[in-house]
C-alpha cells in the first residue's frame, strides 16, 4: 500500500511517516499486524478508547468510533473522526483532571494503551478508580517487547485479566486481555 498523501491529515505532519509502505503503521505507531487483529477482532463501527494518539489513529477513525486521549498538542485533533481529550501528563500519567472532564464511557469494544511513550504505569491506578471503564472490554497493550510495558500488562493479568493474545512480528509486540465480568 502506498503512504496517503499529506492532504489526507487535518494538519501537515513534520516529517513523513516512519513506514509509508504500510499506511503510516509501524514505528512508533501500531503495527500493520496489530491493526490487522483489531479489524478480524473487534467488530466495525464499535468504540475505541486509545491512550495516545498518532499515525495508527488515521487508520482507526477510518472502522472505528474513536476516543482519544493526548497530551501532545501535535496530535490533538489531527485526524476528523476521533474525539479528541487534550489531557497533559501530571506526574507521569495523563491529567486525572483531564480524564475526568472527558466524561469517558463505559461500553468500550477496545482500549488501546500505547501512550504516553516515556511511562504507562498509571494506567494501573486509573484501572484501580475506574474499573466499570475496562470491565468487558478487550485492552491491547502495544509494545509490550519492552519490559516495563510487559510488566504493566502482566499486572493487569495479576488483576483477573485473561490474556487473549500476544502477538510479535519483526518491529514489535502487542498482547490483549479482557476481564469479562458479565459471563
Amino acid at each position: 500500500m502506498k503512504c496517503p498523501p499529506r492532504s489526507s491529515f487535518s494538519k501537515p505532519l513534520d516529517t513523513k511517516p516512519n513506514n509509508c509502505s504500510n499506511m503510516g503503521l509501524g514505528g512508533w505507531a501500531i503495527t500493520e499486524q496489530c491493526f490487522e487483529w483489531m479489524l478480524a477482532n473487534v467488530p466495525s463501527g464499535s468504540k475505541v478508547l486509545e491512550f495516545g494518539s498518532g499515525m495508527g489513529t488515521g487508520e482507526l477513525v477510518k472502522h472505528f468510533e474513536m476516543t482519544s486521549i493526548e497530551q501532545d498538542s501535535f496530535w490533538l485533533n489531527g485526524f476528523t473522526g476521533s474525539r479528541y481529550i487534550h489531557a497533559p501528563i501530571v506526574e507521569g500519567w495523563y491529567s486525572w483532571e483531564a480524564l475526568e472532564e472527558g466524561n469517558l464511557e463505559n461500553d468500550y469494544s477496545l482500549i488501546l494503551v500505547d501512550g504516553p511513550t516515556f511511562s504507562r504505569t498509571g494506567v494501573q491506578d486509573f484501572y484501580l478508580a475506574h474499573p466499570e471503564i475496562f470491565h468487558n472490554s478487550l485492552i491491547l497493550f502495544d509494545d509490550t517487547n519492552r519490559e516495563k510495558d510487559k510488566k504493566i500488562c502482566e499486572w493487569f493479568i495479576s488483576q483477573g485479566f485473561e490474556k487473549i493474545t500476544e502477538q510479535r512480528d519483526d518491529e514489535k509486540q502487542f498482547t490483549v486481555v479482557r476481564k469479562n465480568v458479565n459471563p
